[in-house]
């Protein structure tokens, strides 16, 4: 397969969090989402993208949320591309919560994914 000289796009489809809380908490979140949706990566040289989250809460809710990894997939086929352990915590607070988390992928992992057939 021919690289192209230019940025390969890949599309960051869903980066799936794991909130583990106790289970009260868990029925008051009710939604996560994370931007950007999608980043171009030089596959000569990788990129660490910030992704941030929002975690969305019942009005109830003032415990916080807590991530212990990331799963960046291909949303078509659920497919895992990458698991990052980069927790995020706030232990106290209604939503919506914001978090940042940084998303390294390196240059190998590009052109793996490229080969792949990732765009």
């Amino acid at each position: 397969m021919n690289t192209p000289p230019v940025a390969a796009v890949l599309a960051l489809m869903t980066l799936v969090a794991t909130l583990t809380l106790s289970s009260a908490a868990k029925a008051a979140l009710i939604g996560a989402s994370s931007a950007p949706k999608l980043a171009r990566v030089p596959v000569e040289e990788g990129r660490t993208l910030q992704i941030r989250w929002i975690i969305s809460t019942t009005s109830a809710h003032s415990t916080g949320a807590f991530s212990a990894q990331g799963v960046l997939k291909d949303a078509a086929t659920s497919t895992v591309l990458k698991t990052q352990t980069t927790p995020f915590n706030q232990t106290e607070g209604a939503g919506p919560l914001h978090f940042e988390e940084p998303l390294t992928i390196t240059a190998d992992e590009a052109k793996t994914w490229l080969e792949l057939g990732y765009r």
